[in-house]
């Protein structure tokens, strides 16, 4: 039997897989590309070949990865998606997920994204067709789900203080203090203003009813798809999802900067979440005012590398020193990017 990466879950796994009626392992292979969990490839005795998922834990981060996952793939499975791997198992004890092993590669530019905009669509429109069964009401508030204007000014209000409160340990941090201090925070401070200014005294605080809000894969976008041999898509990593409100689910898609979306498909995105989320006569003034808040938030999440919790992720995901060190100046160069379309919105 062989393996490469870092120490293989063996007899949890083996456990799993035999529970499940699969055969042993003969070999695996810790693929990289996560920056949360660990994830690896299962070459198995009777040739077949399977993904396992180790889920991340940690006591100062209560996100359930592995119960939303978990939660969101019995939605695409009683809705019989194709747009996402099957699930083979789950083990809540160990936290594993096992899935059918996708034959596909990653997608690589706007181009791509724009031929994907149908099927990104078709996955949101089979999950939101379940609102009312079983399975969605037992599926929880998405990973920082935000059901009023104050949630999600508050939500990256913390992302930035956060930031404002890493402690530099060598240059590339030094540098992304600066960058942070002088360049982002003024920029939130403004978008800041400007939407609260805008809303009304009995707004800020006022909740989402629940028809305005859909289930959301949630970090969504083509940095987490697979083009097969046959040209369709297949999405993956659901770990944050759950209900939120579809003015998010926008944001994040088109603010997401590995595979960017392009800014021309707005209108269409937003007008086709409205024909899905029964009360959603608010979302179009939602969703184009969050627009550049949005920004600000990828901003955030690419110099999560520098933060503390961060590098706790990466050194669970088999980060190296020197791929963090590496990874830590891209994210730097990634979010200054980002912030330099800040005010390129709808």
């Amino acid at each position: 039997m062989s393996v490469s990466g870092d120490p293989f879950p063996q007899a949890a796994a083996a456990a799993f897989l035999e529970r499940l009626g699969l055969s042993a392992p003969r070999s695996w292979e810790a693929l990289q590309g996560g920056a949360n969990n660990r994830v690896y490839r299962l070459a198995l005795a009777d040739g077949e070949t399977r993904v396992l998922k180790s889920y991340f834990t940690d006591p100062g981060d209560p996100r359930d990865r592995f119960q939303a996952e978990s939660d969101f793939y019995r939605l695409t499975e009683k809705a019989r998606s194709r747009q996402v791997p099957r699930a083979c198992g789950w083990d809540p004890e160990a936290r594993l997920g096992l899935f059918e092993h996708i034959a596909g590669r990653p997608l690589s530019g706007p181009e791509e994204a724009e031929q994907g905009i149908g099927a990104a669509l078709a996955l949101l429109e089979e999950v939101n067709a379940l609102r009312s069964s079983e399975e969605a009401r037992r599926t929880k508030a998405a990973s920082e789900a935000c059901f009023c204007w104050k949630d999600h000014l508050d939500l990256i209000g913390r992302r930035i203080g956060r930031l404002r409160s890493i402690e530099p340990e060598d240059d590339a941090d030094r540098e992304a203090v600066r960058f942070i201090e002088s360049r982002l925070v003024p920029a939130w401070q403004a978008i800041h203003d400007q939407i609260a200014g805008t809303l009304p005294p009995d707004a800020r605080d006022r909740p989402l009813p629940w028809e305005d809000r859909c289930l959301s894969p949630s970090d969504f976008g083509f940095h987490n798809a697979l083009r097969r041999a046959d040209g369709s898509l297949c999405f993956f990593d659901f770990e944050y999802a759950g209900w939120d409100d579809p003015a998010k689910l926008i944001g994040d898609f088109f603010s997401q900067p590995r595979v960017p979306v392009p800014a021309a498909h707005f209108d269409r995105f937003l007008q086709h979440l409205r024909n899905l989320v029964p009360g959603a006569d608010a979302l179009e003034e939602r969703a184009r005012a969050l627009q550049p808040a949005y920004r600000i938030k990828w901003c955030a999440i690419a110099l999560n590398e520098f933060t503390p919790q961060g590098k706790i992720r990466r050194a669970y995901a088999r980060f190296s020193p020197s791929l963090a060190a590496a990874h830590k100046l891209h994210q730097l160069d990634v979010a200054r990017k980002i912030l330099a379309t800040a005010s390129d919105h709808p």
